[in-house]
């Protein structure tokens, strides 16, 4: 079994939610890319569990760069990144493997490695590895830069509650972690003000609510990618399918292109 991602770029994440540890394998990264610890912290925060609203784990996330990295650059070597886990409580799991939780892969991984697998926390399959996520596309960015390429996303829906399309929102200013658009990492103000509301009256319904993330890609020239399974949209569906409680990737209108007219969808070319 592996959990290896990508081909010239590799990114293998490692760990459990209740283990020593959680991290990602780097592969691939060419020497001399610029590796700034500053912007990795930054952007491991943005995804750190504890804040109101969100899980209630409560982890330090300091990353450790083990190798593959001298003086601030990739020296073309394997980078190791990984986190120390801390806030551990595996008591709270102590219904497992009994009872399996709905919508998690508790007793699938109990029947597939045979009652083998680590349950706590949802062992390897945990969200508690997306720590291995952020921190690969972090050291990523440097190469996106060099190609004018940015990736921009943010929360755009909480239940009925949504946001304006990224292109019409500020992307560029950084949010302030405080604030609920910080929080939430949402950059509409009044859509992020009134998700804060629903989220504190799903929260005192002892119940949980569903979401949508906006990815929006700036600069690929045209072109990017192979015919039919390693074009861009395969590729990137195959990825974002891959992050737990993910349930549906859509491109553009996404499924509603399904009931529109030729004339409605299609983009003029300009």
């Amino acid at each position: 079994m592996g959990m290896r991602f990508g081909d010239r770029l590799r990114v293998t994440l490692f760990g459990e939610s209740h283990g020593s540890c959680v991290g990602a394998l780097i592969e691939g990264m060419p020497a001399g890319t610029p590796i700034d610890p500053a912007a990795l912290a930054e952007d491991i925060a943005k995804r750190r569990p504890g804040r109101k609203g969100l899980s209630s784990r409560s982890e330090r996330d300091e990353c450790e760069i083990l190798s593959g990295v001298y003086e601030g650059r990739a020296t073309g070597w394997p980078i190791l990144l990984l986190t120390r886990n801390s806030d551990v409580r595996s008591s709270d799991y102590s219904f497992l493997p009994d009872h399996p939780r709905p919508g998690h892969a508790d007793m699938v991984e109990g029947i597939r490695l045979d009652g083998a697998n680590d349950p706590r926390g949802g062992g390897s399959q945990s969200a508690r590895l997306t720590f291995g996520l952020v921190s690969a596309g972090s050291q990523v960015r440097a190469l996106l830069d060099d190609v004018g390429w940015s990736c921009t996303a943010h929360l755009h829906s909480i239940g009925e509650v949504s946001a304006r399309p990224l292109f019409e929102l500020e992307r560029a200013a950084a949010l302030d972690p405080a604030s609920d658009m910080g929080r939430l990492n949402c950059r509409d103000p009044e859509a992020a003000a009134r998700m804060s509301e629903h989220l504190e009256s799903v929260r005192k319904d002892l119940d949980t609510v569903g979401s949508t993330v906006e990815l929006l890609i700036e600069g690929l020239p045209i072109g990017v990618g192979e015919p039919w399974f390693d074009g861009i949209e395969p590729a990137l569906a195959r990825g974002l399918m891959a992050i737990p409680g993910a349930r549906a990737v859509e491109f553009a209108h996404g499924v509603d292109s399904s009931s529109m007219r030729g004339s409605q969808h299609k983009d003029a070319w300009l």
